[in-house]
């Protein structure tokens, strides 16, 4: 009899044991994840959590906003985790980023969260900090988790100097940073570590665009390559009749001159291949040997005469064939 009393007694006073579903979806009030922060209402809200439990995590982001942030959560129990990316922090120019998680309802109340930032990308952009801490969400309450990310990025370029972790190899300068054109100005400008001397080839042998041996340099204005001659070599002109002889304006080469051009800039009218020093001259009412002087081989040119046919008086003019004078009158006598 006594026996069965105490198994009677047992089979009485026993009970379920509730889930951790139901534990931890059981409160009076869900929380707000939106409004539990004191600086501003929260920038993402994560997490599958019916809201019975938000930990709020706060994270100081000094001297630099990263480029993407990763929020890791991890359930110390099962091991399972919630990763979020957040990215469009500097376009917001956050400084001090809130972040609310709510814990799935089937974790256990021990939890990690993990904090890092990137410079430019979560995928393969360079880590700049990481953070870890350890809560415990209870159920009706937001647990409060304050963090601190360190950078610097003095010319905010986007890139953490060096020695705070980052790729920056010069945080003075806006425009010098990985991934930055390289301009050849003396300076390692996307920190590759290469200078200017292996970048351009600077100091190496080249053909100038005139034909002449020379090095390359910097440009200084276009802070770019240049070939740059030790000699200018000769003046050549253009010759546009094609009579051997140029004229205008010359350009600097070296070895042979390209069509079209020559070493003399003689021609008195580079339109007419006929006109050129040494060329014949014609009575024709131009200098055709580029003497400075018209029709010099013909010296009655011009004076007065008188026609043998009409015994009129006239001038010596150029004849047809233009080879010689003619005497014309100058009208009725």
């Amino acid at each position: 009899m006594r026996r069965a009393s105490i198994l009677f007694l047992l089979f009485a006073t026993s009970c379920s044991v509730p889930s951790l579903v139901e534990l931890n979806s059981d409160c009076d009030k869900k929380l707000d994840p939106t409004h539990l922060f004191e600086g501003g209402p929260a920038h993402a809200v994560l997490g599958a959590g019916s809201g019975c439990r938000v930990v709020t995590t706060s994270t100081a982001l000094i001297g630099f906003t990263p480029g993407c942030v990763q929020f890791r959560a991890m359930d110390a129990m099962s091991g399972e985790e919630f990763v979020a990316e957040l990215t469009g922090l500097r376009e917001s120019q956050v400084t001090d980023l809130r972040v609310a998680f709510l814990p799935p309802d089937s974790w256990a109340p021990e939890l990690s969260i993990t904090v890092r930032s990137f410079e430019q990308s979560c995928n393969d952009g360079v880590q700049i900090g990481l953070l870890l801490r350890g809560v415990t969400a209870i159920a009706g309450q937001a647990v409060p988790v304050s963090l601190a990310l360190d950078g610097r990025d003095a010319d905010n370029d986007g890139f953490v100097a060096r020695n705070f972790g980052g790729s920056d190899c010069r945080d003075d300068s806006a425009a010098v940073f990985p991934g930055a054109p390289e301009l050849c100005n003396g300076q390692d400008d996307n920190c590759d570590g290469i200078g200017d001397e292996a970048e351009f080839n600077l100091g190496k042998s080249c053909t100038a665009s005139n034909g002449c041996v020379g090095a390359y340099q910097c440009d200084p204005e276009a802070l770019s390559q240049g070939c740059y001659a030790s000699t200018s070599g000769r003046l050549v002109y253009p010759d546009v009749d094609r009579d051997g002889y140029g004229a205008g304006m010359g350009i600097s080469m070296c070895g042979t001159p390209p069509t079209g051009y020559v070493p003399n800039n003689q021609d008195c009218n580079d339109n007419a291949p006929n006109v050129y020093p040494g060329a014949t001259e014609w009575c024709d009412g131009r200098d055709n040997n580029c003497d400075n002087i018209r029709d010099e081989g013909y010296p009655n040119l011009g004076s007065a005469c008188l026609d043998a046919n009409t015994q009129c008086a006239g001038t010596y003019q150029c004849a047809p064939e233009q080879t010689s004078t003619v005497c014309v009158s100058s009208g009725s006598c």
